[in-house]
């Protein structure tokens, strides 16, 4: 199996496609396993370039708008009150 180069766009210019460990990354850091599951399962969409999976930037978007959520706060739980020590046993 020959190694391909690998071909970084110029600074400041987004490709059209990416591949799948570049796709993987731009989705926030998946593991490309996941990536392939999520092509696999229908809920992300790629095209077949031989035997490469190749995601278009705008498809990748889409699927970022569709499945974005906000993290929501943790509701806080009031603070706990301090608990008073027992007072010592007067001495008789």
């Amino acid at each position: 199996m020959k190694a391909e180069p690998k071909v970084q766009p110029a600074p400041g210019v987004t490709p059209a496609a990416l591949n799948l460990e570049q796709a993987a990354a731009y989705l926030g850091g998946l593991s490309q396993s996941y990536v392939r599951r999520l092509v696999a399962d229908g809920e992300l969409t790629a095209v077949r370039s031989g035997k490469r999976l190749v995601f278009p930037v705008a498809l990748l978007d889409s699927y970022l708008d569709a499945n974005l959520t906000t993290a929501q706060p943790k509701p806080t739980a009031p603070a706990a009150r301090p608990r008073r020590r027992p007072r010592a046993k007067a001495a008789a």
